[in-house]
């Protein structure tokens, strides 16, 4: 996660490899905004002599305190090439 305050909004990125878009959720209550979800990877390759299936699976979560000056309503997000950019 990175975090950096900009001269009219705050922007925090977060590094999500593999997950897809809808398998995000972003909500925003009580002044803390959380950014969870799940992975669900499988990967499986069929050769003549062997047969290998690579699983990884896993529930993701973290929370941000936000600032008392921020509207919750015009937090923005945006997900391109596995990353996360919330705007607030």
């Amino acid at each position: 996660v990175n975090t950096r305050e900009g001269e009219y909004a705050y922007h925090i990125e977060i590094d999500l490899p593999g997950i897809k878009k809808d398998e995000i959720n972003i909500s925003s209550n009580n002044g803390v905004l959380t950014v969870s979800g799940e992975r669900q990877f499988k990967h499986e390759l069929k050769k003549d002599d062997y047969y290998k299936v690579e699983c990884a699976y896993g529930k993701f979560q973290r929370g941000f305190s936000l600032p008392k000056d921020v509207d919750p309503e015009n937090i923005e997000a945006r997900y391109a090439d596995g990353v996360l950019e919330i705007i607030i």
